[in-house]
């Protein structure tokens, strides 16, 4: 018997009990109904998850289109490669088109 949790187990086996564990059960059930009915969402996480994530999406998309409003257009670095390419100072430098 060299194995820790044999020795525990026997240990255990031979102590007398200090407490009545008649009643464990019921006690155990009590805390859980308890902690079941203290849940804030009453079991429905996943409509609380998805309605917090359309609100986040309308108010993203109502911010986007009031600050995009006044905001001035942005220039792209890919206008080198645009249509407007024979406006690059490299090809009035070099006398081209």
């Amino acid at each position: 018997m060299t194995d820790p949790i044999e020795k525990g187990l026997s240990t255990l086996r031979v102590t007398p009990l200090d407490c009545n564990l008649d009643d464990l059960e019921s006690s155990v059930w009590a805390r859980v109904e308890a902690r079941a009915r203290a849940d804030v969402f009453r079991g429905k996480t996943i409509q609380v998850q998805l309605a917090a994530t359309c609100a986040a999406l309308i108010m993203g998309l109502v911010m986007a289109e009031w600050v995009g409003r006044d905001a001035a257009p942005v220039v792209s670095e890919m206008a080198v490669l645009s249509d407007a390419g024979a406006l690059v100072p490299s090809v009035f430098l070099g006398g081209g088109v």
